[in-house]
């Protein structure tokens, strides 16, 4: 049997949250009570049930009447597609969704979700209030931002990304100490060498063209091996990021720049 995520929402929810309606339309005041169910379907929906159709007008079947509203509709028409959203956070993958009008399919505790362009936090008296002023025994949760909900999401990814990073300017530190002692002891051993060759009369810019391009060749045949580290390292680590490349050009660019700046 078919299964998908259902969930009534109000006129402007996709406008609110910034989902983009990619077909048809999003849900209307027309959308009510009395009038053929209608719906949204996201993407992961359309794409999995409809696999190479057009799913506008078609109609779903959502199974039996509720008993404490028997006037809801059981079939919903598609109206619209809209983008797929994360309803288990960053790493779930995009399930199938219903979207219907919650004038047709009331819910006994619905969430409010409001817009505005202060300060969210400076509006939560506001907003108990205009709820109290239409039920005074209406039970309230907290108000809260959105982005709280967002941050409780993200936070073991951004956990993991803070610490990835550090590790990251820790091994970078490490890795060009190491680069600028082995290239220090090995122009110090060779001292005596350049001593003799300048004597001998070469040209200080011979020798120490000399000097660079071995202490080059060296630190470049040691990045190559980095990189080739890196590129293979990134299949293991992709697992841990999210909406994030494993091999970032820039990056890799940007570590043998200064790898090779110390060298």
């Amino acid at each position: 049997m078919p299964r998908a995520r259902f969930r009534p929402v109000g006129v402007g929810y996709f406008e609110a949250l910034e989902v983009e309606v990619v077909r048809g339309r999003a849900l209307e005041d027309t959308d009510r009570l009395g009038a053929p169910g209608a719906a949204v379907v996201n993407r992961a929906l359309a794409e999995r049930y409809f696999p190479g159709e057009d799913p506008l007008g078609r109609r779903i079947l959502t199974g039996t009447p509720r008993r404490n509203f028997p006037e809801a509709p059981q079939e919903w028409a598609i109206v619209g597609v809209a983008e797929d959203v994360g309803f288990t956070g960053p790493r779930g993958a995009p399930e199938p969704a219903l979207y219907v009008p919650i004038e047709q399919f009331p819910l006994a505790y619905p969430r409010v979700l409001a817009t505005t362009r202060v300060d969210p936090a400076s509006l939560a008296e506001a907003a108990r209030a205009a709820v109290w002023s239409v039920d005074p025994d209406l039970p309230l949760p907290d108000v809260a931002p959105l982005s709280e909900d967002v941050d409780h999401l993200v936070a073991r990814e951004r956990f993991v990304a803070v610490l990835a990073a550090v590790f990251a300017l820790v091994a970078l530190a490490v890795a060009a100490g190491g680069v600028y002692g082995v290239m220090s002891y090995a122009v110090a051993s060779r001292r005596g060498e350049m001593g003799v060759r300048l004597a001998l009369g070469a040209a200080p810019k011979r020798v120490l063209a000399r000097v660079l391009g071995r202490g080059l060749l060296v630190a470049a045949v040691g990045l190559g091996i980095g990189v080739a580290g890196a590129l293979a390292l990134g299949r293991v680590m992709s697992g841990f990021l999210f909406q994030v490349r494993p091999w970032d050009p820039a990056v890799l660019a940007g570590v043998v720049a200064v790898l090779l700046a110390v060298a």
